[in-house]
């Protein structure tokens, strides 16, 4: 990444932090220099670790912590709330729960105090010469807090770091006789504390959770962003620190952090383009499949368009439709997210990074292992109409794709 030193901002999540810690694996790889970090909730406290210098342990701890031992809650309402369903939750059990934890003032954190008290090391942060910045809300004075740390006094930089997580269901110890609260309440995405430092590229790594995300004030900036193309689960997923999980999450993050530095191409996978002109690429398609291809265009409704024409102006954008494709996509993208529909259904593996010529052979490969598993024959008139079309759009994918490669 040439000369340029970047600022890292951790956006808090909760358990979705995991993604900070496998985005933070790929910039290391990439040797993409770090200068400042700043983090609000769980991104303080992966930004502590990371500063201190410890990615290791961070990953480490990750990957060994789950909710029950966190927060000593019961492990069957931990599932329900992963399983959260509105039609089958278990009510009675939750409001048990709910009134227990209630009547303790919250859910006890005696055991994540105890976890940062063992790995945080305030001296090795303090040491460092990474700046490092964090976000909070001083409840009793009613006012956010934006501390690098240098404001932070000596001997309560793991109070501030557990002050800048205090979600509501916490029970909220006070420190120095002021009570303070989650900093996603003021700002979940705090890339104004680095931006005020002087930082003009920052790298944010979002999780999407619930939180305040305020617009940076500093004017220039240039940001980039990594985040889940999907979620990362449901409100209650912040509480649900779970090993599994985790690991997915850190891959993740790991993957999509490769794929805005390398200029990635796909939507769930991770693919490196096609080298050259690409038009002069679906040329050669088309040159080579055009007996097909008609084909394909004929079942679609289209058998009084030319062949020369039929491809590049119907199939091409028809494909964009079934494959709900809007924005700023080209050809490329269309033909990528074809067969990324395909290699899903059979189970291609996800988290590697594909040259795009080895992603379709491989997918083609494991189609014609099992070619008949989900192909469904849709009646002609359904292919035929736009509209209802759209209602069996995967089966008419792989549909599309048993006539061009069977």
């Amino acid at each position: 990444m040439g000369d340029i030193m970047y600022g890292l901002v951790l956006e808090g999540g909760g358990a979705k932090g995991a993604y900070h810690v496998g985005a933070y694996k790929a910039i290391r790889e990439l040797n993409i220099e770090i200068g400042g970090i700043a983090g609000t909730s769980i991104g303080a406290i992966n930004g502590a670790m990371m500063v201190q210098g410890d990615y290791e342990l961070l990953e480490k701890v990750w990957c060994s912590v789950n909710s029950y031992e966190l927060f000593d809650i019961d492990e069957k309402a931990i599932e329900d709330l992963r399983r959260f369903n509105l039609h089958d939750v278990n009510f009675s059990y939750l409001l048990h729960q709910s009134k227990e934890i209630l009547g303790n003032r919250g859910l006890d954190t005696s055991r994540i105090r105890e976890l940062f008290d063992s790995y945080i090391d305030e001296d090795k942060i303090r040491s460092s010469n990474i700046d490092f910045g964090i976000v909070t809300v001083n409840l009793t004075d009613r006012k956010p807090m934006e501390l690098m740390k240098e404001d932070i006094p000596e001997g309560k930089l793991v109070d501030f770091l557990i002050a800048s997580a205090n979600l509501p269901a916490f029970k909220i110890e006070e420190m120095d006789g002021k009570k303070y609260l989650d900093g996603g309440f003021y700002n979940n995405l705090p890339i104004d504390i680095l931006a005020n430092r002087g930082y003009k590229d920052i790298i944010a790594v979002r999780t999407l959770a619930i939180g305040v995300v305020r617009k940076a004030r500093v004017k220039g900036l240039n940001v980039t962003f990594i985040q889940p193309f999907e979620s990362l689960g449901t409100m209650f997923g912040a509480l649900d620190f779970n090993r599994e999980r985790a690991k997915e999450f850190i891959n993740l993050g790991y993957y999509d952090a490769m794929k805005v530095f390398k200029k990635l191409r796909g939507y769930k996978y991770y693919i490196i383009p096609f080298e050259g002109s690409f038009i002069n690429i679906l040329v050669d398609f088309f040159n080579e499949y055009k007996e097909k291809l008609c084909f394909v265009g004929h079942f679609l409704g289209y058998g009084e368009v030319s062949e020369d024409r039929m491809f590049f102006e119907k199939i091409l954008p028809r494909m964009e439709q079934i494959l709900d494709m809007k924005g700023k996509y080209d050809y490329q993208d269309i033909c990528i997210r074809f067969f990324e529909r395909i290699a899903e259904k059979y189970q291609v593996e996800r988290f590697k990074i594909y040259k795009a010529e080895e992603f379709i052979e491989l997918t083609i490969e494991k189609f014609k292992e099992a070619p008949t598993a989900f192909i469904k024959n849709v009646p002609n008139f359904i292919k035929q109409n736009r509209i209802l079309s759209l209602a069996v759009k995967d089966d008419l994918i792989v549909e599309i794709f048993a006539e061009l490669f069977l």
